[in-house]
């Protein structure tokens, strides 16, 4: 396990069965890199852009031509919002330009000692392993219907039945009120949270708070679940009318219509 590792960070990848020897190899180049991974599932092409849901973990695709770059294109394409890291082999840069160019958002260069580039690949797989975790069921209203995007591949049937077999044992956290209170002292938010409720206050939708924050709709749909859920409020109009207790700075238009709402 990476040093920097911590208990609240699972590491859970997606890898192109292309990188499978060169994972599971205990003196292949990537084997330094396998070491920081809790658990790796393998998939190939049609897996990745297969219709069906959203991949939300992270993606290790091979790069070592402009075929598999185009590979790589065509899943960026499918996976708008993915974390996709290209791995390659490049002496002259042109391998990882070509990457970048083809939607990569991080190249692993095999070219390089894997040890000098090990906390920077860690750094990127926990920030968005951390993002994942603050995951809550969307709002009813906005919420996407399951059944819109088609069924889920095989694969990823596959991921859902193990994990749902790995948490089925464990307690259910008791469900928590959902009824607004106007609380003179609020619970504590961190910085981030602060000021995503800040945004929220705002006209900004929820596509472009999400795009500030690099991540998809969806998750910063469970985010600001889970936010409102600490608050103890049902919505952005609740949230808003308790915006002077959490310090929040509205504009003074947004000021006046919280006035007027009240």
């Amino acid at each position: 396990m990476h040093p920097h590792a911590t208990h609240t960070s699972h590491i859970h990848v997606l890898a192109h069965a292309g990188l499978q020897t060169h994972l599971d190899s205990p003196n292949a180049p990537l084997s330094t890199v396998r070491t920081i991974l809790d658990r790796v599932d393998f998939v190939d092409d049609e897996d990745l852009t297969a219709p069906g849901d959203a991949i939300e973990l992270p993606v290790l695709i091979p790069v070592t031509s402009e075929f598999q770059a185009e590979g790589l294109r065509a899943v960026r394409v499918r996976h708008p919002l993915s974390l996709l890291i290209a791995v390659t082999t490049d002496v002259s840069g042109y391998r990882t330009y070509y990457a970048i160019r083809s939607g990569a958002n991080f190249v692993l260069n095999l070219a390089i000692p894997a040890e000098s580039q090990i906390d920077m690949l860690y750094a990127q797989l926990r920030a968005h392993s951390m993002t994942a975790t603050r995951c809550e069921p969307t709002e009813p209203a906005e919420q996407a219907d399951p059944a819109a995007a088609g069924p889920a591949a095989p694969w990823l049937q596959a991921i859902r039945s193990h994990d749902e077999h790995q948490h089925q044992h464990q307690p259910e956290e008791p469900a928590r009120p959902r009824t607004y209170q106007q609380a003179s002292h609020p619970p504590a938010l961190c910085e981030g949270d602060l000021e995503l409720a800040r945004m929220l206050c705002t006209s900004m939708t929820v596509s472009e708070i999400a795009r500030r924050h690099y991540c998809s709709e969806r998750s910063m749909y469970r985010r600001i679940r889970r936010l409102y859920d600490d608050l103890g409020v049902t919505g952005r109009a609740e949230l808003m009318s308790m915006a002077a207790v959490l310090g929040a700075r509205l504009s003074p238009r947004r000021q006046a219509l919280t006035a007027r709402a009240g």
